[in-house]
């Protein structure tokens, strides 16, 4: 049975994290005072600080009661909803109540006050930090984002703007704006579909070939000479796989082909990594990370010394995964190997 004392207790409790709402929603953060929030509460100034050693620790309390954890979390759905219902759902609290100015002024206060920066800190960013990694990590293990995919980094990004524009200007924190940040960070990525990297299938080689040789014709005007290098090349290749020492790896989106990735393994010694291309649209969205993630670990398991891969001048995007994987590069000259003139490069990596 709940004593008399503790009820009262409690309903002191709520009377002053009301008050302190109200003051603020009147006043502003910067506004509300101690005695202000006391006198609105009908209580004294000491059995405020009796149970809360600061304003800011006051206020982050009230924070956290008008921005509850359980408003902002959704029973079921995809990675991408529990994240833009996170967003949505914090923002239309910030229109609604004094919520968006507490915590501007809590933000604005951590340049000159510690206690402030240790409220913000242990409430609420160490206390729901997991409301955005949450839904990045399930979104990793549904192939939604790339398994390299920095879920500390991307948090602080979506803080760092959430933050931003609720100090320069909080009517900019809209649905709209919710949606944008999941699209580009989940959303954008697959949009829901299912990213599956496989061996080989039938008719691989075709649409592996009319992939590589439509992207360069339309880029670089390569023609007759470059398909019939990489349709032979190829057919060789598969014709005497080994799978003890060759991998050949697709990448698809709901069934269908979007890339590839290839080891020719024939050296003892030196793997050869070839092939190795994502279709238009689907850059940077981490395709291109697990199909080479997929492709080294099968050179490790193999104990080669080295992978090495060869490629051309200008595919800035390649070049980034290859150097972010850890390969350099080691040699660079022109050739026309490739139907015209072109500056060939060799990338290694030391196993």
């Amino acid at each position: 049975m709940i004593k008399k004392r503790d009820r009262r207790s409690a309903a002191k409790h709520r009377a002053i994290l009301k008050a302190a709402a109200a003051v603020v929603s009147e006043a502003g953060y910067n506004g509300a005072k101690i005695e202000h929030i006391a006198v609105r509460a009908g209580v004294g100034k000491q059995t405020i600080y009796r149970r809360w050693p600061s304003k800011a620790h006051l206020l982050t309390e009230v924070y956290t009661s008008l921005v509850p954890r359980r408003r902002l979390t959704v029973a079921a759905g995809s990675p991408a909803v529990e994240l833009q219902h996170l967003l949505t759902e914090s923002f239309r609290l910030y229109r609604e109540t004094p919520a968006a100015s507490i915590l501007a002024g809590l933000i604005a206060d951590v340049q000159t006050q510690g206690d402030a920066a240790d409220s913000l800190r242990e409430t609420l960013i160490n206390g729901r930090r997991n409301l955005i990694t949450g839904p990045l990590q399930r979104a990793i293990g549904e192939n939604l984002l790339p398994g390299d995919f920095d879920v500390a980094w991307a948090a602080d990004q979506i803080v760092a703007l959430i933050w931003h524009r609720l100090l320069s200007d909080r009517k900019k924190l809209t649905d709209d704006f919710a949606r944008e940040m999941v699209d580009k960070i989940i959303g954008k990525t697959l949009s829901g579909r299912r990213l599956s990297i496989t061996d080989y299938t039938p008719g691989a080689l075709g649409t592996v070939c009319e992939m590589q040789t439509t992207y360069h014709a339309e880029r670089r005007n390569f023609g007759r000479a470059f398909e019939t290098k990489i349709a032979g090349e190829m057919a060789e290749f598969l014709a005497g796989f080994n799978p003890d020492q060759n991998l050949f790896k697709l990448a698809k989106v709901d069934g269908e082909i979007v890339g590839s990735i290839t080891i020719d393994g024939q050296n003892p010694d030196h793997a050869h990594l070839r092939w190795f291309f994502v279709g238009d649209g689907l850059r940077g969205l981490g395709v291109g990370s697990q199909l080479l993630s997929t492709a080294l670990a099968f050179v490790r398991s193999k104990e080669f010394s080295t992978v090495f891969l060869t490629t051309i001048d200008g595919l800035d995007a390649a070049r980034h995964l290859y150097e972010k994987a850890g390969f350099d590069l080691v040699e660079e000259r022109s050739g026309d190997s490739w139907g015209k003139e072109v500056i060939e490069q060799r990338f290694e990596l030391v196993i």
